[in-house]
């Protein structure tokens, strides 16, 4: 009864897995044929993930179930736990998960606005701590799991503000930073 009483907590922590945010899940509505995926603890950089920050499954392109965090996951405390809860497509659609396709993630890092892939995802039996072969999608199911992500080093910027000119002492000079770059194709402002 106590593992039953845990799941119900998690379930409830993670109600707004739904609420706007950077993912958008592919189906309308509560979407069927549920799997949950229960994240135990999900790192950036070796830093746990923060209230706001977003993890979201997908089944190749199609984002199938997210969650925005409320707080951070720690591993020895199941009540932070987050619940990803994906859908099944409808048939002949493309709006959730097909059966026995690959889980893959995607995490949102709300304080750097950026969308991160590449996720390292290690399954767990929940029983012994073990890891196990990752599972596919399959309606009904439960997965734990266990997420870090190395993000990419921010590289700095490139200034350009025109042409060389050579101007006298107190002259007006008019400087032009359209050529300026990013090697991180991050939005850039200049001003002199």
């Amino acid at each position: 009864m106590k593992r039953l009483t845990h799941l119900i907590v998690i379930v409830l922590t993670t109600a707004n897995s739904f609420a706007q945010g950077h993912f958008e899940v592919a189906f309308e509505g509560n979407g069927q044929d549920h799997m949950n995926i229960y994240v135990m603890s999900a790192t950036i950089n070796g830093v746990s993930m923060e209230a706001n920050d977003e993890i979201a499954a997908f089944d190749g392109s199609i984002c199938c179930g997210k969650s925005i965090l409320t707080q951070a996951i720690v591993s020895s405390d199941f009540n932070t736990f987050v619940t990803v809860s994906t859908s099944k497509k409808d048939e002949g659609q493309s709006n959730g998960y097909t059966i026995g396709n690959a889980i893959t993630f995607k995490i949102w890092d709300s304080s750097k606005s950026k969308e991160l892939s590449g996720i390292t995802a290690e399954f767990i039996n929940p029983t012994n701590g073990q890891t196990i072969t990752p599972p596919t999608y399959t309606p009904g199911a439960t997965a734990f799991v266990k997420l870090s992500v190395v993000a990419p080093v921010n590289k700095t910027p490139v200034s350009n503000a025109g042409s060389d000119q050579s101007v006298n002492e107190g002259d007006n000079v008019t400087l032009d930073g359209t050529a300026s770059s990013d090697p991180d194709s991050d939005p850039i402002t200049y001003q002199w």
